[in-house]
């Protein structure tokens, strides 16, 4: 299952920072360690929080535009 991780903003919308596909069943550590590296390279803006979300989510970014449109 693929996995994302946003900063999700007071105004309810997000933004994804990284994804991870895992085996169906999670392992912690595993899942852990994705969670910190994340945290590591995109820090939460002030006012934000974390949000995981997989494939079922209304959140879950399917495709992301590039810079150049």
């Amino acid at each position: 299952m693929l996995w994302q991780l946003h900063h999700q903003f007071k105004d309810g919308h997000t933004e994804m920072m990284s994804q991870q596909e895992f085996s169906t069943v999670v392992d912690n550590e595993q899942f852990r360690k994705f969670v910190e590296k994340t945290q590591q390279s995109h820090p939460l803006p002030e006012g934000a929080i974390w949000l995981a979300c997989n494939e079922g989510s209304e959140h879950f970014v399917w495709a992301k535009e590039d810079a150049d449109g």
